[in-house]
């Protein structure tokens, strides 16, 4: 069913126990960016969420903004027999979504990049400023 943003709106705030909703805007992918009133009510959608499955249905989920940052320097013999959960783990970041290696595929290549999406804009903010510590090395990043 396709609904217009004033439908939506309507819909959210029928179900929602603090209301606030006050613009829908549908992207091309499907996808609904709703715009709360201020910070406070975004943050009580954000940890109440029953509302969301009541005003879009089952399939239904937040979907939070991330950062991806790009590690450099990584020798790719050192990635050897690390899995990108435990490289996740181990650069010791809280907001940590997702990690993807991406291994040179020409043999002569001995540097290796890592992609690490962050869900907190500080983190990514301080690994692009700081860099990043893995196995007693920082690594350099850069925003993605």
């Amino acid at each position: 069913m396709k609904r217009t943003p004033v439908e939506i709106i309507q819909a959210i705030n029928q179900v929602s126990a603090k209301k606030g909703a006050i613009a829908a805007q549908k992207l091309p992918s499907g996808d609904t960016v709703v715009t709360f009133s201020n910070p406070t009510t975004k943050d009580w959608h954000t940890k109440n969420n029953q509302w969301l499955q009541q005003a879009f249905g089952n399939q239904a989920r937040e979907a939070c903004r991330t950062y991806t940052v790009l590690v450099k320097g990584l020798r790719r013999a050192d990635l050897q027999g690390t899995t990108e959960e435990a490289f996740g783990t181990a650069i010791g970041l809280r907001s940590i979504d997702r990690v993807k290696f991406r291994l040179p595929t020409n043999p002569g290549f001995t540097r290796a990049t890592v992609l690490v999406t962050l869900e907190n804009q500080e983190e990514a903010r301080r690994a692009y400023d700081q860099g990043m510590i893995w196995n007693a090395q920082i690594l350099d990043c850069e925003p993605y």
